[in-house]
């Protein structure tokens, strides 16, 4: 039983130091390791092996058993030679040059491996008889080679700890320390094993020649655990050569130690103990969930479909989504919804976004036959970030469980992401297929992907919105000093022009000849006249106090001073005002620009249609909160591309039109704190403003104030 278990430390120990040298020697690894580690590895691998031979042919006899025994125990003296040689060039070298690359070989540390020159005078020592224990035969050897070992082990412990108080390596400062450490504890228990305890090493049960044994095993380790969790030397350890070292040595125990125990039992109880080795093991897998979720992807991946298919349709809707980037939300998810169902092979799939309110905002996809009561019942069943699966039925709750398999669909996940919130539906595939576990994780990356893009997309547009909004401050800034400069010089000319005009046009009478032209000299200084004055109205600042102002006084100004254009275009203007009507939060010169400059363009778009009678509606509303005033035309419309920048200064879709007078509109709703929305069909325009109304305590406080003053 002892024997078995020497025989498995030293197999796990030949096992790991397999892997260690493999993943060492590895062309990624090749640039960052240095000889005297190579070295060292080397070493360690030759000693194990060779023991781990030798205890093989422990009892073997014959011809050949003692020619391989012979081989095993060279190579020992070749592991324990090379060891401490290449931890002395190690030392040198690293005192000299600290961890940095060399490329070029420097043959000054060669002496380091003089030592190794004993070899073959060791292996002939060997050949006098292989049966005899392998210290006999070297006994002459031992007291220089220990003395040697333990010589270079505390030189090098103190020329690691020299170097680790420099500020050059503060990575590697906790390895420098632990190596030290254990290189001193090594030696110091080499003397007393091989010295103070010579006698425990004809005691098969002695667990001091074992520890011996696994000694050189331990900075290996060290030096590995360093590695794999600090990228120790920007070395790479490949896990998995790390987790087959590991596989390999539980199965060596298994096999060494394990069977022999459950071979007894079966002799003593008469019981097949695999049976209860396979229930414990099962339960072991179950009981600790680390372990479980390992078996669970280890059977995925090896009992699932192939990987590469879904990384390759992963990683090129991933692509797309980035050059994407500059669509807008709608474009962006459409090409999204599509791309997914086309990759993954799925029926029916669609997506929402939704505004703060949980309205849906954005719809994209085939919901020409998706419930929306009940997709709104989803997604409240729903988690934020979770999702739910038909091929996983704890991935979300009963209640989102069950509506998803109502609505037919296989796979859903809610977006939430900043401020952006959404809803991915996925129907089920022609053949009833679930989507795999590899599936499901390249879903939900790419949504939360969608997500980051769909947030850096409302960031993008609104820094451009504001860029947008600097450049027209700028250049309305500069427009309000050019038309305040020049607003004298243009006004006055045309006043003197008007005047001239007036008494001209008096005194040749309606009669003469010239008449008609004079008339048209009035009409076209009028023009100007207007024109000029919106300048100046856009350019001049509101000065007024905002306070409690009557709606319909305002609106009978509006209709009486534009009735006369509204006859003369044919154009018939319909007033519905509610009997009681609440007072707005506005200036009356905001009220008035917005009444004016809304039934204006009424007016003329519904008196440019020749083939039909023009009719212009303007009606109130009262709720609780803002009165809402709707003018409504039958003109032909606002094209959609212009409909989006309509309220943008110098934007017009009448010809001659200056582009300014619902952009005064836009601001002085604005300045009132209300909102105004335009909605044009093709067959004429409607404009809904929303200004705050003022209570009943707010405006009796104003007029008392007013009063005072």
């Amino acid at each position: 039983m002892f024997a078995d278990f020497h025989l498995f430390c030293l197999g796990a120990a030949t096992v790991v130091d397999t892997a260690l040298l493999l993943s060492v020697l590895e062309r990624r690894n090749w640039r960052y390791v240095a000889t005297p580690l190579v070295a060292i590895l080397l070493g360690v691998w030759l000693f194990h092996v060779g023991v781990f031979a030798d205890l093989l042919l422990i009892d073997a006899t014959g011809r050949w058993p003692a020619a391989a025994r012979w081989v095993s125990r060279s190579v020992m003296c070749c592991g324990l030679l090379l060891m401490p040689s290449a931890m002395l060039h190690g030392a040198i070298r690293f005192s000299r040059t600290g961890f940095a690359l060399r490329r070029r070989r420097n043959w000054a540390y060669l002496p380091a491996y003089l030592p190794v020159l004993a070899l073959p005078a060791a292996m002939v020592s060997l050949t006098r008889d292989p049966s005899a224990p392998f210290l006999d035969l070297l006994a002459g050897y031992l007291a220089p080679y220990v003395v040697w070992v333990c010589l270079v082990n505390v030189g090098a412990a103190a020329s690691f700890l020299l170097l680790r108080q420099s500020r050059e390596h503060p990575d590697a400062s906790q390895f420098l320390a632990w190596i030290a450490v254990i290189l001193v504890a090594m030696s110091g228990w080499l003397a007393y094993a091989l010295f103070l305890a010579a006698d425990q090493w004809r005691d098969p049960t002695s667990l001091v020649p074992l520890s011996v044994l696994m000694m050189p095993l331990v900075p290996a380790l060290l030096f590995a655990y360093f590695v794999i969790q600090y990228r120790f030397m920007q070395l790479i350890l490949e896990r998995t050569l790390v987790y087959g070292a590991l596989l390999a040595a539980v199965l060596l125990f298994h096999q060494l130690v394990v069977d022999d125990l459950v071979d007894r039992l079966d002799r003593t109880f008469k019981i097949n103990f695999v049976i209860v080795e396979g229930v414990i093991l099962f339960f072991i897998i179950l009981a600790y969930q680390p372990m479980r979720r390992r078996v669970a992807e280890s059977l995925r991946y090896l009992l699932g479909h192939s990987l590469e298919p879904v990384r390759e349709r992963t990683r090129k809707i991933s692509i797309g989504i980035w050059q994407h980037l500059a669509d807008s939300p709608p474009e962006l998810l459409d090409w999204f919804v599509d791309s997914l169902s086309e990759s993954f092979g799925i029926s029916t799939a669609a997506a929402w976004l939704y505004d703060d309110s949980g309205q849906p905002v954005v719809v994209s996809g085939d919901v020409a036959n998706i419930d929306a009561a009940a997709i709104n019942g989803l997604r409240d069943a729903m988690p934020s970030h979770g999702y739910v699966s038909t091929g996983e039925p704890g991935s979300g709750d009963f209640g989102a469980f069950d509506r998803l398999k109502r609505l037919q669909g296989s796979f859903a996940v809610r977006l939430d992401h900043e401020n952006i919130s959404g809803l991915l539906f996925l129907g089920r595939r022609p053949r009833g297929g679930e989507a795999s576990d590899e599936e499901t994780h390249s879903i939900l990356l790419l949504v939360e992907q969608l997500g980051v893009a769909l947030h850096n997309a409302q960031l993008q547009g609104l820094r451009l919105a504001a860029e947008r909004r600097a450049a027209q401050n700028e250049k309305l800034s500069t427009l309000g000093l050019l038309t305040s400069c020049v607003a004298h010089e243009i006004k006055n000319p045309l006043s003197s022009i008007k005047t001239i005009a007036t008494v001209l046009g008096e005194q040749l009478g309606p009669d003469h000849q010239h008449a008609e032209d004079v008339r048209m000299i009035l009409e076209e200084v009028q023009r100007l006249g207007d024109t000029t004055t919106q300048f100046l109205a856009f350019s001049r600042p509101n000065d007024d106090d905002v306070g409690p102002t009557e709606l319909r006084p305002a609106i009978d100004s509006a209709v009486h001073v534009l009735s006369h254009l509204a006859r003369r275009q044919g154009v018939d203007v319909v007033v519905q005002l509610p009997e009681r009507l609440r007072d707005v939060t506005a200036t009356q010169n905001s009220l008035r620009e917005i009444l004016f400059n809304l039934l204006l363009n009424a007016i003329e778009a519904a008196g440019s249609q020749a083939e039909r009678p023009g009719r212009v509606t303007l009606e109130a509303s009262d709720d609780q909160e803002s009165i809402s005033l709707v003018i409504r035309d039958n003109g032909p419309g606002i094209a959609r591309d212009l409909r989006e920048r309509i309220f943008d200064p110098f934007v017009s879709g009448k010809a001659g039109g200056t582009g300014l007078g619902l952009f005064i509109v836009g601001r002085a709703v604005n300045e009132a704190e209300g909102t105004i929305d335009c909605q044009s069909d093709g067959e004429g325009t409607r404009f809904t403003v929303r200004l705050p109304a003022t209570p009943a305590e707010v405006k009796s406080r104003f007029e008392t104030r007013r009063k005072t003053r």
